[in-house]
């Protein structure tokens, strides 16, 4: 079975900044809220919502042309 979901996550992933990881994996993997990931990285919460926003925005990105290479 194709897992198009997660070949796209492994793809963008090694796109990320470290600082990028880093809120993804407090986000997703620690279960943190944006105001909780800005008072650990010493930041904005509007600076981590951009951060995770622009992530996903990469990831629909890929999917849509994985989808068009292979649908044509």
């Amino acid at each position: 079975m194709f897992d198009e979901e997660g070949l796209t996550v492994k793809m963008i992933a090694q796109t990320l900044s470290s600082s990028e990881r880093l809120v993804l994996s407090l986000h997703y993997g620690e279960g943190l809220t944006a105001s909780e990931i800005a008072d650990v990285m010493e930041t904005q919460p509007k600076t981590v919502e951009e951060v995770l926003a622009g992530v996903r925005e990469r990831i629909t990105a890929a999917r849509l042309a994985i989808l068009d290479s292979i649908c044509g």
